[in-house]
């Protein structure tokens, strides 16, 4: 889905230089990484909104390294984090970080969107259309990228059972981001 010139999409969309977002993810990724306590050297847990931005930093690396133009939204109303653009080919991606469920024994997406205040709380979740492909930075280090379409289930999913493991791209350098002892 090229986009052309004068597409309502296009004007939506505000084109910044790459190696400034990626440099604003990576220094985030810096001080979430240097969060020790030095009392007792140990890592402290890092909150959902910070490992979103984890996997946001490492989706626009991945990209990046795969020679795509990366264009970001102004806002979050959307239903997608990004478009991806390579070779006039254009794809909308949502970005997840996949939490460890110790009860499952494995990393786990949550697919919606929840949102409220101290008082009401709410969850959506993506139509089949939101969104074309599903980008999964795992708490192990894992990345995983998913045809939207390929995924059946609308609530959450089990990254790391053999369904998937075909969308399984790499590993992160650095390994997960919260040590479980």
């Amino acid at each position: 889905m090229p986009l052309e010139e004068g597409d309502p999409l296009a004007r939506c969309w505000y084109f910044l230089e790459v190696h400034l977002i990626v440099n604003k993810y990576y220094v985030n990724l810096i001080k979430i990484f240097t969060k020790f306590d030095v009392s007792n050297g140990s890592v402290v847990e890092v909150n959902s909104k910070q490992k979103g931005d984890i996997a946001v930093g490492r989706a626009i690396s991945h990209y990046i390294s795969m020679e795509y133009e990366v264009c970001l939204p102004i806002g979050d109303k959307r239903d997608y984090d990004f478009i991806i653009e390579k070779n006039g080919e254009v794809r909308r991606v949502q970005v997840k970080f996949a939490y460890y469920s110790s009860s499952k024994k494995r990393c786990v997406v949550a697919l919606r969107i929840t949102g409220g205040n101290q008082s009401f709380m709410h969850a959506k979740t993506y139509s089949d259309t939101a969104f074309d492909d599903l980008f999964v930075c795992t708490e192990m280090g894992e990345i995983y990228v998913l045809p939207w379409k390929e995924i059946t289930c609308r609530n959450e999913i089990a990254i790391e059972i053999p369904k998937y493991k075909v969308y399984k791209v790499s590993s992160c350098v650095g390994g997960g981001v919260v040590n479980r002892t």
